[in-house]
């Protein structure tokens, strides 16, 4: 709730918006009063600036053969101040936030620095006071002892006397020579005497010229590296400005808001620099960023995810509360989670790169297994619905297991989600108690998804294929569906051996649609004529489903 948050951040600051404050209670000591007119005039009248005793021209002005400028001036009126508080008038002020509202909410507020997905590294490691780079080279040379500085100007004034004429006369005889031909050629013009004068660097302009570069095998210049390196070297900058660089780095806490940090970097590039970003976060400072990456995705982090979309003029933000799983969780299981780690860590055990890609679609299409996710896609396109391009996700949960938490997250961050299962129905397994009649743990999760699909049945004789608007379960598996509804399946799986070699249902179920899509781009027949009616109706389904509402069981 954002408007919480920043009322928080308006109470504590209430207390900079107005306060007392003393100044001298003499017109010429006042800085507000301290400008180029004032300042001409009180130049010519200097001996008169006197208070209880003190000479204000002779503490400060004596040493001055012209008039200060105003900002010197400025400065020497708060020494004086400063050095005789006690004898000077002093008025105090009631004044309304003194340093401006923008100056009390930007001290109470972190520090923003933003980086956008195409940025320049050029413009970045010029040293200036304005940027971050140019503030660690700064705050580099003021750390840099007085000695050292000394020591470092008194090497370039060494360096210097070899290079122009200087009262030490140790010039370099070569420029000499030079200087002398030249001056030689000149007089024969003119009476005139000509000087080679070498502009030597001060220490402030060597560190204001520094250079990055960068050694990857190779020696060069920042600039001329990839862009991926390049971006690394911007994140690097800013994140040791956020360290040492930046004003009151005890107090102010720094917000990067980074445009699509996987740009340029290959997935394990990716990976760490999604472990930077958390330290960054653990680090005291915060972490806004926009991604198109399955990468930069960790559901273990699921109430920071955040889904935009932007169906028609204005953008829609999702969010998922973990206050809302944890109240499901003990409503369904009696599980009471306030610790939420573990809660956390089920669902991080079964999102992955792949089945993050779900955060990214349009729709999202459950499959218990491999079989139908590596067929399935092939069908929808030969029917004219091809996944890709309509930015469906087809993401297998490897077993009905962890169907219900796919479910319950996706529907939680309102992404119309298409469920496939199968029903087991006739399934036979090792049972506990010894007894046949009690339910395998896949028939016990049918229920369970049935349950929580809100279309229960009190009995597995009951369970029939069944093809509805937000899911479809077959009463034994999907494999069944193909051998009661399409003839040369058995004789293909035979095939798919001797052509493709041996392999499992995934790899016979790939096969068979091959060749069922080989028959229909020769033309032998009609999609709709070969493809079984279940999967077709199925994909109908798919295509018409949208976003039915949560199904956590929340109380009233």
């Amino acid at each position: 709730m954002p408007h919480v948050y920043y009322l928080f951040v308006i109470k504590g600051l209430m207390q900079n918006l107005g306060c007392k404050i003393d100044k001298p209670d003499v017109d010429w000591l006042l800085e507000e009063n301290i400008n180029a007119d004032n300042r001409d005039e009180w130049w010519e009248n200097r001996e008169n600036l006197k208070i209880n005793g003190l000479d204000f021209n002779e503490e400060k002005l004596s040493d001055y053969d012209s008039k200060p400028n105003v900002s010197d001036w400025k400065e020497l009126a708060e020494d004086f101040v400063e050095e005789h508080r006690r004898d000077i008038p002093i008025k105090i002020e009631e004044k309304e936030n003194p340093r401006g509202y923008k100056s009390v909410f930007k001290s109470g507020l972190p520090e923003v620095i933003h980086i956008p997905a195409v940025r320049e590294i050029s413009e970045e490691t010029k040293v200036k006071k304005s940027n971050p780079f140019g503030q660690l080279i700064y705050s580099m040379l003021e750390s840099i002892s007085d000695t050292k500085q000394e020591n470092i100007e008194t090497k370039i004034e060494e360096v210097e006397e070899l290079l122009n004429k200087s009262e030490a006369e140790k010039r370099i005889r070569e420029i000499e020579e030079i200087e002398e031909e030249l001056n030689a050629r000149v007089n024969e013009l003119m009476d005139c005497m000509i000087e080679i004068k070498m502009n030597m660097p001060t220490i402030n302009k060597i560190f204001k010229e520094c250079e990055i570069f960068a050694d990857d095998g190779v020696r060069t210049p920042i600039e001329t590296k990839g862009h991926g390196m390049q971006r690394a070297t911007i994140i690097s900058i800013l994140r040791t400005y956020s360290r040492i660089g930046s004003n009151d780095s005890e107090n102010t806490s720094l917000l990067f808001l980074i445009e699509e940090p996987e740009i340029y970097m290959h997935p394990h590039a990716q990976k760490t620099f999604m472990r930077v970003l958390e330290n960054i976060s653990q680090n005291g400072d915060q972490t806004i960023y926009s991604t198109h990456s399955s990468l930069f995705v960790d559901i273990e982090r699921m109430n920071e995810i955040c889904i935009l979309k932007k169906p028609g003029k204005k953008s829609n933000a999702t969010k998922i509360s973990m206050k809302k799983l944890q109240e499901d969780l003990y409503n369904r299981k009696g599980v009471n989670t306030e610790d939420d780690m573990g809660l956390r860590q089920q669902h991080k055990n079964i999102f992955n790169p792949i089945v993050n890609e779900g955060f990214f679609a349009d729709k999202v299409v459950i499959v218990e297994g491999a079989s139908e996710k590596f067929s399935l896609s092939i069908y929808a396109d030969l029917l004219g619905y091809n996944f890709n391009r309509d930015n469906i996700s087809l993401i297998h949960s490897d077993g009905k297991g962890p169907m219900d938490r796919l479910l319950r997250i996706f529907r939680e961050f309102r992404v119309p989600t298409y469920i496939i299962f199968d029903g087991d129905k006739n399934a036979k397994g090792e049972f506990e108690s010894g007894f046949e009649n009690e339910l395998t743990s896949a028939q016990e999760k049918t229920f369970e998804l049935l349950n929580l699909l809100d279309d229960p049945i009190d009995k597995l004789e009951n369970l029939e294929t069944k093809v509805t608007e937000d899911y479809a379960v077959f009463e034994k598996d999907y494999e069944e569906i193909f051998k009661n509804e399409l003839n040369n399946f058995e004789q293909w799986r035979q095939e798919m051996s001797d052509n493709w070699g041996k392999g499992g249902k995934p790899l016979q179920h790939k096969y068979v649609a091959h060749k069922i899509r080989k028959k229909i781009n020769k033309n032998e027949i009609e999609a709709e004529e070969i493809i079984p009616e279940t999967l077709i109706d199925i994909i109908e389904k798919i295509r018409s489903t949208t976003f039915s509402g949560s199904i956590l069981e929340l109380g009233d």
